[in-house]
């Protein structure tokens, strides 16, 4: 998994999780994006799925929020594990 911080002009807090050797495809993906919030799913160049989401920071958050994004994070990554295997 990778977070980059500041990432976008430094705005936002951005996570990126991607994994190989799995079934995954497009259509698997456009449903994710269909049925989920708060994410982004997509096949990369090498054909491996990937989950992304950004916290804007833009004008300020708290602790509070961007505990709430990891955790959110963390509860969508394992869907999506449970959704590509």
């Amino acid at each position: 998994m990778l977070i980059l911080i500041g990432s976008y002009e430094n705005n936002s807090l951005q996570m990126n999780f991607a994994v190989s050797g799995t079934d995954a495809n497009l259509r698997m993906m456009n449903e994710w994006n269909r049925t989920k919030r708060y994410s982004t799913a997509s096949i990369d160049d090498d054909g491996d799925p990937v989950l992304e989401s950004d916290l804007d920071l833009a004008g300020g958050v708290t602790r509070a929020r961007v505990e709430d994004f990891l955790l959110t994070y963390y509860m969508l990554l394992e869907a999506f594990l449970d959704t590509i295997s």
